[in-house]
């Protein structure tokens, strides 16, 4: 979108603090450039990103003239999944009379769930899992609750490259690596930086971010300085460490940062209670040499079972046996739900019906009943126990949540709710961990 001096934009989709404040305000472009100077109705003065201004009057919510030209777009052949497409380019936008801006660019584009670069996505998704492996998922850090900004450009720019529908290579043979950068820059969410680092992806296999990621150090941010910490002063260095943390069954992305980083609670327990315990935790098998910080540690009892099958679970399943157990759990389930469901038992190949796993249809025999008649789960576990294709509460860790919908409705608490009345609930409350 070229902005001239005097035009009236629209401010959208910032996400710091402040920027979430002015989304949604209209104000005046001072000095246009990739960072525009733009002066606000109330007079105050901000630099915004191109990227983050629209022309008022075009498309930015449900009104105006471009709502009009996408519900008449064509759908492309082969755009698959309900994806919507009009123009391959923003140079074939223009020659139609479409709007450039970010905002319609991202509406009429394809974004496949496979691509043509799928090395270049895999590199962008590591990044993606990295960032939240370091900083936690979209508002999983209670001390400073935010969106992972980071890992979602990483995610929208690896959408972009699987539905680029032009030649990297072509482009960089034609016009080299900045003439790249420059049309890469007019694909929706991808700013400078980004483009750079898909250029550097496709001709070297990585990129300096990404590099400094698997050695653990600090990586590079847009404005070419290091990041050691993000906003809530939390470190970005060890990252390999904190994903293969976060693998263990029972360790969130917050507590593998806390124990990375020294910070969790549960070590400063420990210390005090023994006298001795790690500075920090950084491998999986640091953290079994410390039994007694296991325990500490939140759902310590399924922790300890996950922590001595954990090589196991890390061992890749083939698809063949994966979609062979999925079709032996459905079969289980139908077989279940014909007497625990009020609807009738679905036919081969059609998906089981919400009925057969929840009460939100008011049938009193769903997954969760009064008693072992009415609730789904249990015979269909029962079941799968008797093949074997499934361990017995003597032979592994067995946690099941038995609450019944209706007593949980009517605001009963955990306990009165235990299915079949098989006592009271377990110590983290609706839980029954002797199961």
């Amino acid at each position: 979108m070229a902005l001239r001096v005097g035009d009236a934009v629209r401010i959208f989709g910032l996400v710091s603090e402040e920027g979430r404040k002015i989304n949604g305000c209209e104000a005046t472009v001072l000095l246009p450039g990739d960072r525009c100077h733009v002066k606000l109705k109330s007079g105050v003065k901000k630099s915004v990103r191109e990227s983050n201004l629209v022309a008022t009057g075009e498309y930015d919510s449900d009104d105006g003239w471009n709502v009009t030209c996408v519900a008449k777009r064509p759908r492309l052949p082969g755009s698959g999944g309900g994806s919507l497409a009009t123009t391959s380019t923003p140079a074939a936008a223009v020659q139609r009379g479409f709007s450039t801006s970010q905002v319609f660019l991202a509406l009429t584009r394809r974004f496949p769930l496979v691509g043509r670069y799928p090395e270049i996505v895999d590199a962008l998704r590591e990044l993606e899992r990295y960032e939240i492996a370091c900083q936690g998922d979209d508002h999983a850090d209670r001390e400073f609750q935010r969106c992972n900004s980071e890992a979602l450009e990483y995610a929208r720019a690896a959408a972009v490259v699987c539905g680029l529908e032009w030649s990297l290579g072509e482009e960089i043979g034609r016009s080299g690596r900045a003439g790249a950068v420059a049309l890469l820059e007019k694909e929706p969410y991808i700013g400078k930086f980004r483009a750079g680092q898909i250029v550097d992806l496709f001709q070297t296999g990585t990129c300096a971010a990404l590099t400094a990621f698997r050695s653990g150090d600090a990586p590079i941010s847009s404005k070419g300085v290091l990041r050691f910490e993000n906003e809530a002063r939390r470190s970005m260095r060890h990252a390999p460490e904190k994903r293969a943390l976060n693998r263990v069954v029972g360790i969130s992305h917050m507590c593998a940062i806390d124990l990375a980083g020294g910070t969790h609670r549960s070590l400063d327990k420990l210390r005090r209670e023994t006298g001795a315990a790690p500075r920090h935790v950084r491998s999986v098998e640091e953290l079994r040499r410390w039994p007694g910080l296991v325990q500490r540690l939140p759902r310590s009892t399924a922790l300890a079972h996950s922590l001595s099958v954990h090589d196991e679970l890390q061992e890749p399943v083939p698809l063949a046996e994966a979609l062979e157990m999925r079709s032996a759990v459905e079969a289980a389930a139908r077989r279940a739900s014909k007497s625990g469901s009020d609807c009738p038992p679905p036919r081969e190949g059609e998906p089981l019906c919400s009925c057969c796993w929840h009460a939100e249809h008011h049938k009193e025999p769903a997954s969760w009943g009064d008693g072992k008649e009415e609730c789904l789960l249990l015979p269909l576990v029962e079941e799968l126990q008797q093949q074997r294709r499934m361990l017995r509460r003597e032979e592994a860790f067995f946690h099941l949540v038995r609450t019944a919908h209706r007593a949980k409705g009517a605001g009963k608490p955990p306990a009165e709710a235990a299915c079949g009345g098989a006592g009271a609930a377990g110590e983290e409350g609706g839980l029954d961990p002797s199961i």
